[in-house]
This record gives structure tokens, C-alpha cells and sequence, in this order.
């Protein structure tokens, strides 16, 4: 498992997030 990567997916998400809130 690439939990490094998981981790950064979820950063990305939650800075889309953050943008289109």
C-alpha cells in the first residue's frame, strides 16, 4: 500500500475542497 500517496490524494481533495466552499 502506498500510503504516501493515499495521503497526498486526500491533501489535494481537501484543498479542492476548501477552494469550491
Amino acid at each position: 500500500m502506498q500510503t504516501g500517496k493515499v495521503q497526498s490524494d486526500m491533501c489535494a481533495l481537501t484543498a479542492a475542497i476548501e477552494l469550491l466552499s
